[in-house]
């Protein structure tokens, strides 16, 4: 749900390739990197409190999610009842986790690109996807659902500034925050109510120099921007990598561009 594929990284090998430190905490969208991993013991922030819903539905009440998700239909007009429900005061809260969770999942695999997008009120504001979905894949779902289940993983939902400074030093640290827009007409930034701006940017650049400076290790993924480089030269690895962009408005903005993923080892 992230927006972007799992990318191998080159020229910089996962923390498991190195060891795996005394815990993993991920601070990424989709949880792309934690699943991919599969650590057995792990800690999840995300500052959008849906999907922390989702994975912990998923863990706890797959049967009730599933349910939920057999029963509605994917043409135009059941996608915008379901989807406008933010609309009404009150009502998304009203109806449960478990319903939250199920909207959450479906509307990712039924709106357009599977894109997670929110307006200045809060509100779910994508257009509906008119190509074949499957929105219910009981296989995967069970999957995900055994592990969350197994390994022991924590979930969380604050601000990345108090996540961070409150971590130990010993964990090493996955962050994906909203990327920098590489253009004005590239700014996706709300994925949660708030968004996400250049301010906010340079505060976590702040947040992880302490981090740092507690000895701490990270891997950031962020756009290939001036501002983005500006903020991490001098004192972190900068490394381009080629990464599938899967989620543009346009076909013809699709495909592989140069991103970054930043690094900052410590070591003993």
């Amino acid at each position: 749900m992230g927006g972007r594929e799992t990318v191998t990284l080159q020229g910089a090998p996962a923390p498991h390739a190195r060891g795996d430190p005394p815990l993993w905490r991920s601070l990424c969208r989709g949880g792309g990197i934690l699943f991919e991993l599969a650590p057995a013991k792990a800690l999840l922030n995300d500052a959008e409190r849906e999907l922390i819903d989702l994975y912990e539905t998923i863990r706890d009440d797959l049967d009730g999610l599933s349910r939920l998700l057999s029963l509605w239909d994917t043409d135009e007009k059941s996608f915008y009842r379901i989807r406008d429900i933010d609309r009404i005061p009150g009502a998304k809260e009203s109806l449960g986790k478990t319903f939250r969770a199920a909207r959450t999942l479906y509307l990712n695999k039924t709106c357009f690109n599977g894109l997670h997008r929110l307006n200045g009120k809060g509100e779910f504001n994508v257009p509906y996807c008119h190509a074949r979905k499957k929105v219910l894949d009981m296989e995967n779902l069970t999957a995900l659902s055994e592990y969350l289940k197994s390994a022991e993983i924590s979930f969380s939902c604050s601000d990345f500034e108090s996540f961070i400074d409150d971590i130990p030093a010993d964990c090493y640290l996955y962050l994906d925050p909203p990327y920098d827009p590489v253009s004005k007409t590239s700014a996706f930034v709300s994925y949660t109510e708030g968004g996400f701006g250049k301010e906010d940017q340079a505060r976590l650049a702040e947040c992880l120099k302490r981090f740092r400076r507690r000895g701490g290790s990270f891997l950031l993924s962020n756009s290939d921007t001036p501002f983005i480089r500006s903020l991490y030269e001098g004192w972190c690895e900068i490394i381009e990598i080629s990464a599938r962009r899967s989620l543009a408005a346009s076909s013809s903005s699709r495909g592989k561009v140069v991103e970054l993923a930043i690094r900052s080892e410590c070591h003993g």
